[in-house]
């Protein structure tokens, strides 16, 4: 499966992965999405992204960019820190309805 990076900004998005591709192609830390190029020699579709989210408001950004953060955490590249402060009542909310969603899998695949 292939990995996600999920980061939020205010620029349009054709700036912004314009920047990241800049970045990988010269070594810049400048997000892990990057650190992980250089680290793995792996290569981003920058032609294929998706908009999650729109938010205007900057700290309603960063809650919706840890939220799938945490939601993608299994396939997310970004660094751990990057949800760290997420609340841990989010958390706990988003565990039970993972679990919640597989229990719902499961018993649909046994009936």
């Amino acid at each position: 499966m292939p990995g996600k990076y999920i980061g939020q900004t205010q620029q349009w998005l054709k700036s912004r992965v314009s920047q990241h591709r800049s970045d990988c192609n010269i070594g810049k830390n400048s997000c892990a999405l990057v650190q992980h190029h250089k680290k793995t020699g792996h290569n981003f579709d920058f032609e294929n992204v998706d908009i999650l989210d729109h938010e205007n408001r900057y700290a309603s950004r960063l809650f919706l960019e840890m939220l799938h953060i945490k939601v993608e955490e299994k396939t997310a590249i970004n660094f751990k820190t990057d949800a760290g402060q997420l609340s841990n009542i989010y958390v706990n909310i988003l565990d039970r309805l993972k679990l919640a969603y597989i229990f719902m899998l499961t018993s649909r695949d046994t009936s």
